[in-house]
């Protein structure tokens, strides 16, 4: 495998080689699509959010600056992208629409017994739950569990501001526990609609 520098190309497309945007195109395509389509539901928008979001970063290409990878830089374009096209849609985003006394009932125990399972029927009512998750959420669980991304580099995709980042774990480790809680009600409830 060779490692390509992704800054170096980065400035040979701003030097006039603009064809070589199709190395980020390839090598990022999917991995940008998985973020927008756990955002947006709907294939055809998550498509075209995708296409939009690379056009965006092939735009504003001069304004990355290396410090975050190239890969990290492009999902916060399309998370953005993302979140606005649901705004746009006045969908609520960012809604709280759980009881917060059931939430408080809920152990990090139960969580772990029901979130722990392999059974093939727990793990359906699993997806199912996520999908239930408001965007926010559902991009955090996704990010941390599917991704294996860390907090950092969840709390600049998500737009959290560079000076909180040394707060970011603590603050998105919060909300996924959060979460989490939040599952296992969903999935209790998947199980009575579905018996």
């Amino acid at each position: 495998m060779v490692l390509v520098n992704e800054k170096h190309v980065v400035d040979r497309i701003l030097s006039g080689h603009t064809e070589e945007y199709g190395y980020f195109l390839e090598r990022y395509g999917r991995e940008v699509f998985t973020v927008v389509a756990r955002l947006v539901i709907q294939q055809e928008d998550a498509e075209e959010i995708t296409q939009d979001a690379f056009v965006k970063a092939f735009n504003h290409l001069s304004s990355y600056s290396g410090q975050s990878s190239f890969s990290t830089w492009l999902c916060r374009i399309a998370y953005n992208e993302a979140i606005n096209f649901l705004r746009k849609k006045r969908k609520n985003v960012f809604s709280v629409d759980e009881n917060e006394q059931l939430l408080n009932t809920v152990s990090e125990e139960m969580v772990d017994e029901v979130l722990s399972t392999e059974k093939e029927e727990r793990l359906a009512y699993l997806e199912e739950a996520i999908n239930r998750l408001n965007p926010e959420e559902r991009m955090l669980v996704t990010s941390f569990y599917y991704e294996g991304r860390s907090f950092k580099e969840i709390a600049y995709i998500m737009g959290i501001k560079e000076k909180d980042l040394a707060n970011a774990v603590n603050l998105l480790s919060t909300r996924l526990s959060r979460i989490r809680k939040k599952l296992y009600v969903l999935i209790k409830q998947i199980e009575h609609e579905n018996k």
